[in-house]
């Protein structure tokens, strides 16, 4: 499978950012979403991971060109064991539960997450409210 990622980080920040919170929780939602994006992407497409900084906030999209989720299944990727019937290929392994852990992880975390799909067209999911400390590089040392 050929799949180009795209990926933007922060423009005009000559600061380093430091996310708080629970380091192996905020790696495990970052791997399921990317594992999702890529893996759900049509061949020859794109995963792009972009991050801006929102009212003082951190906020990381992850978005593919993939199969996309119709309006009514939308709401239902966050249950426990849900997957839509027509992505049911036993090729793709799961049972449903990467997405309930990552909404679980992100409530416990204070994050927001927002799914935003058009079927046949992509997918984006939005993790928001990541609060950050902007380091001081003398303190953090450069890098």
């Amino acid at each position: 499978m050929n799949i180009t990622i795209n990926y933007e980080v922060l423009k005009n920040t000559p600061q380093d950012i430091i996310i708080r919170g629970d380091e192996v929780y905020f790696q495990h939602i970052l791997s399921e979403l990317c594992h999702n994006a890529l893996i759900y992407c049509k061949s020859g497409g794109i995963v792009s991971i972009n991050s801006k900084i929102k009212e003082g906030f951190l906020e990381i999209s992850i978005e593919d060109n993939g199969i996309g989720i119709t309006p009514e299944n939308q709401s239902k990727v966050f249950d426990r064991f849900f997957r839509v019937d027509s992505y049911i290929d036993y090729s793709i392994p799961g049972i449903g539960l990467g997405l309930c852990v990552v909404k679980m992880l992100c409530d416990k975390m204070g994050y927001s997450i927002k799914l935003e799909s058009k079927l046949g067209e992509f997918t984006r999911v939005t993790l928001g409210n990541l609060k950050i400390i902007i380091a001081d590089n003398e303190r953090t040392g450069d890098r």
